[in-house]
């Protein structure tokens, strides 16, 4: 074959959950060809994988979508089970799941989509053609209660005997969306007689991959499960202060860059985020607030209320 190759009708190749993806199989064959089918299938990869102290932790988790026929029906045929000599085309369209895990790509493991296609011929090896495309994130926080809730903390400190410096951290809620900034605000009550000077905040991108450690061994006794986090700093805020023995509340806009990809999570693959606040150059007192990043943010909701009937007692509120 001159030409045998995948054409997707979305040029980018790129592709939202609950999307479909159409294009067509473009072939040119100089003779006719004997064929038992031409079959069609979309392959989802999960995969992670490191080695830590010459051991090998490995995993993979494969999808496939059901074996689709191209028969082909608008095709010149010439008789059953031959395609003839010339230049051939055969549309396709499938569904993307709507939960479909967006395409990743990571130090210790990726999230992976490719078509598949292969011509089964008669006595002969089949042929196969594949073409990658990617799923992209979408994240409805509006679908994720808590999303829409505060965060809150509170810590202290007794940097000598019979004082205390009490700090509470406040963030209004735990979703947002990349381009946002996270204000949170730290109300520092300091019963000491030390100066607190200093007040870091870093937004920290959190990567968790799982895997089972490969061994010569075939007996499931001899597999250990392992995990494994890498913490990558994407922003961070610093602001010099000079709290004194009183209440003071600060308050802190902590960037999300535009380019940040939303949480997800998968059987091995576990993108996160946190908030980590330490408070005084010593970083006595250190806090870390998880929040979830998606693609839609949220909106906020009308406050609703029930109706009273009768006289029988008194009104019953739902938040």
């Amino acid at each position: 074959m001159d030409r045998f190759e995948i054409q997707l009708d979305h040029p980018a190749a790129t592709y939202f959950p609950g999307q479909r993806v159409t294009g067509t199989l473009i072939f040119n064959t100089k003779k006719s060809q004997n064929v038992e089918a031409i079959n069609i299938r979309v392959n989802g990869e999960i995969s992670a994988g490191w080695k830590h102290y010459n051991q090998l932790f490995q995993e993979h988790i494969m999808y496939a979508s059901k074996m689709v026929n191209l028969d082909g029906l608008e095709q010149p045929v010439i008789e059953k089970n031959v395609i003839p000599q010339g230049d051939h085309s055969y549309p396709f369209s499938f569904p993307i799941p709507a939960d479909c895990v967006p395409s990743f790509e990571g130090k210790n493991g990726a999230v992976r989509y490719k078509i598949h296609v292969e011509i089964l011929r008669i006595k002969k090896s089949k042929m196969e053609v594949e073409k990658v495309f990617s799923v992209l994130p979408y994240v409805d926080l509006n679908n994720i209660p808590r999303a829409g809730l505060p965060l809150e903390d509170i810590m202290s400190w007794l940097p000598k005997k019979n004082t205390e410096v009490k700090v509470k951290f406040y963030i209004p809620k735990r979703g947002f969306v990349a381009g946002d900034t996270i204000p949170v605000s730290v109300d520092i009550e300091n019963g000491s007689s030390s100066k607190i000077k200093e007040i870091t905040m870093k937004l920290i991108q959190i990567n968790h991959f799982e895997a089972q450690q490969q061994t010569s061994h075939t007996a499931k006794e001899f597999f250990r499960f392992n995990r494994k986090n890498i913490e990558e700093e994407i922003s961070s805020i610093q602001k010099k202060c000079e709290v004194k023995e009183h209440l003071e509340t600060l308050r802190f806009e902590l960037p999300i860059p535009k380019e940040t990809r939303p949480t997800f999570k998968t059987k091995l693959i576990h993108l996160a985020y946190k908030v980590a606040i330490s408070v005084g150059n010593d970083k006595k007192l250190e806090c870390e607030l998880p929040i979830i990043l998606g693609t839609v943010p949220v909106q906020p909701r009308p406050p609703s209320y029930s109706v009273a009937v009768g006289m029988s007692g008194p009104p019953c509120y739902e938040e």
